[in-house]
């Protein structure tokens, strides 16, 4: 009896552990997967703000550009308030926050958006005048820098001033602050360490969440973007970013037009936070389902216990039968009453295990998931019944197979949505009795045709009848279950078939029965049980 209980109980706990890690693993997969589509769609919209961007800053430049030409020049325009008024109206135009410059061909500012007057620097050592005075580029996206005359970090759009012979003239440059990379991080649902930022072919810095000043001129040339998917106009990686060195799910898309790469990347750990809730929430449940597991162990040791004690009661008062007829009827009272008590308390621990399948049942939107659960929420209630029957009676070990039946039709009927679908269920019970033994693998088998009949005998909507007759046949048992429904294949009686048709010949050959399935209007299914021996 003891080996019993706690192989019982090892392999339940066994199966419940593996059953939910395989789910876990499952729920790991979607969360990452869902982290990565969340990456590449940001990478979207940091395309659409790179393009919005650069080209009104490209607008803005060209005014600037015909301004310059109108005026006759560059010269001209030092220490021109006008131009300072002009430069500060082109700034308020745009939907980012920037400022605006003139640059002569020096390299000196001689006008700007903010300022008047204008304070003469030296700005020859930046790429963009390189890029616009020795290269002859027109245009120019500049890495990430950190103001002179403004304490704050800022990118830059540039075009070159070229003079009616050709010759350089200066630079219209638009410093650009970094606000919308700070903006979008805050709406994301993986908070402030996800990490948007859009960077240079040369891997250059351009933009970035959370750019520190000492990171200003830091390459991330080494990534995958520039290495692994050097050819490629999108892709999603995992791997640990330059910066940071965290775990991260790093999305990309270049934009070739305005030579620029925008990159979105999520911390691993973010993605996976719902995902570790879900296992402590299901060690939680494991602990619970462990404990009352060890009181029914605990409980089936006691009946153990008291059944022995009665043996040996019994053995001691032979020389008085009157006294021990009376220690053996005491010890049969108590063993009932021990034994309504275990099944009253199993059929408790089985509808709670039952009611956690259900909660966990909810967390899923994949049909197949949801009906796994479902079914093994079926043979619980087919379980649970069978103890509910015993503890209602006076009898500790028989079940009454006739009033099991009829609670185990309304289960399942109201499960399966029968009075909505139109099915009627018709019984013709006889009374039968079943030991335990034979009770609950009988109740299995019974409630795996049921389900199928429920499921699968009826297209949708179109009603039917499900008929369930029981009756003795000379020492043994008859139950045959009929459906009004489409019928099964014709090889459904050979062995080796579905994993469905296997679990039922297992737990009919356990009750020490035979079955068989033929079609008559319908599939009938008769399950002949003979009593234990």
């Amino acid at each position: 009896m003891r080996s019993v209980l706690f192989g019982a109980a090892g392999l339940f706990i066994i199966a419940l552990v593996c059953t939910r890690g395989l789910f876990l693993s499952i729920e790991h997969r979607s969360a990452l997967e869902r982290a990565e589509a969340a990456s590449r769609d940001v990478t979207v919209i940091l395309e659409e703000h790179a393009r919005r961007t650069f080209e009104t800053g490209d607008l803005i430049a060209e005014d600037a550009l015909g301004f310059v030409a109108g005026r006759g020049g560059v010269g001209g325009l030092r220490g021109d308030y006008e131009t300072h008024r002009f430069l500060d109206k082109l700034a308020g135009k745009t939907t980012v926050s920037s400022v605006i410059w003139i640059i002569d061909a020096s390299g000196v500012p001689i006008a700007m958006s903010n300022r008047f007057p204008t304070v003469p620097f030296d700005l020859t050592d930046h790429s963009w005048w390189k890029a616009h005075a020795l290269e002859g580029v027109d245009r120019h996206v500049g890495p990430a820098l950190f103001g002179r005359l403004m304490p704050e970090i800022f990118y830059t759009y540039s075009r070159r001033i070229t003079g009616p012979d050709g010759t350089f003239q200066g630079v219209v440059l638009i410093s650009l602050r970094p606000t919308f990379f700070q903006t979008i991080a805050l709406t994301t649902d993986y908070g402030r360490d996800a990490i948007f930022a859009m960077v240079r072919p040369d891997g250059q810095i351009v933009a970035r969440t959370n750019l520190r000043d000492d990171q200003i001129g830091v390459t991330v040339r080494d990534t995958p973007i520039f290495t692994r998917f050097l050819g490629q106009a999108t892709g999603t990686y995992r791997a640990a970013t330059a910066l940071d060195n965290q775990d991260r799910i790093v999305s990309f898309r270049r934009v070739p037009e305005w030579s620029v790469i925008v990159v979105s990347s999520i911390p691993a750990r973010a993605a996976l936070a719902a995902w570790w809730q879900g296992v402590v929430w299901s060690l939680l449940i494991l602990a619970l389902v462990v404990l009352g597991v060890g009181w029914f162990v605990r409980t089936g040791l006691r009946v153990s216990g008291a059944e022995e004690k009665a043996r040996a009661a019994l053995a001691t008062a032979l020389d008085d039968k009157e006294a021990a007829r009376a220690a053996l009827a005491s010890a049969l009272r108590d063993k009932d009453i021990l034994f309504q008590e275990v099944h009253h308390r199993v059929k408790n621990n089985i509808q709670v295990t039952s009611a956690l399948l259900a909660m966990q049942e909810r967390r899923f939107e994949d049909h197949d998931v949801r009906a796994a659960f479902r079914e093994t929420g079926d043979r619980l209630m087919a379980i649970a019944l069978v103890h509910e029957t015993l503890y209602r009676t006076d009898r500790a070990s028989n079940v009454d197979f006739c009033d099991y039946m009829a609670g185990l039709l309304r289960g399942l009927a109201e499960s399966h949505g029968a009075e909505r679908r139109g099915i009627m269920i018709r019984t013709d019970l006889g009374r039968v009795t079943l030991g335990l033994d034979q009770a609950i693998p009988a109740a299995l088998a019974l409630t795996e045709v049921l389900t199928n009949a429920f499921k699968h005998a009826f297209p949708e909507d179109a009603g039917g009848v499900i008929h369930v007759i029981s009756r003795r046949d000379g020492d043994g048992v008859e139950i045959e279950v009929r459906d009004t429904g489409s019928g099964m294949p014709a090889n459904t009686n050979q062995p080796g078939g579905s994993l469905g048709l296997t679990l039922l010949e297992n737990l009919v050959a356990q009750a020490n029965g035979r079955f068989t399935f033929r079609n008559d209007g319908g599939t009938v299914f008769n399950m002949s049980l003979r009593e234990n021996g």
